[in-house]
């Protein structure tokens, strides 16, 4: 899968919604929502991978900024330009997400794609 590549099944997931509202509500909670679409989702190759690419993003994410504000005067300047940054990528992956794309992240889209 390419960033532009599109999934060749475009009907419902296996939880009886369509795939790409599942995929983008894979990102809606992050992490928590990823978890929870993963092992709910047996089918959908999309899901699955939205779900794993939103659990390690979020959960990179997370780990990134918790560090950056242990940081004092630096961490924190990088850490408020940071936060504008995940938002708009999260926007992002959802929009991708609805539109049926399998839009990788650097490393980590390389990664959701490998646990598909």
């Amino acid at each position: 899968m390419s960033n532009h590549d599109e999934m060749p099944n475009r009907g419902q997931s296996s939880l009886g919604m369509p795939e790409n509202v599942a995929g983008l509500l894979t990102y809606t909670f992050g992490f928590v929502t990823g978890i929870l679409f993963i092992v709910l989702e047996r089918e959908s190759r999309l899901v699955k991978f939205h779900a794993v690419q939103s659990i390690l993003f979020s959960l990179a994410y997370l780990v990134v900024a918790l560090a950056l504000r242990l940081i004092p005067v630096l961490g924190w300047i990088i850490y408020l330009l940071l936060t504008p940054l995940g938002l708009i990528v999260w926007i992002v992956l959802m929009l991708k997400a609805y539109r049926f794309e399998c839009f990788e992240l650097p490393l980590i889209g390389e990664i959701a794609r490998t646990q598909l």
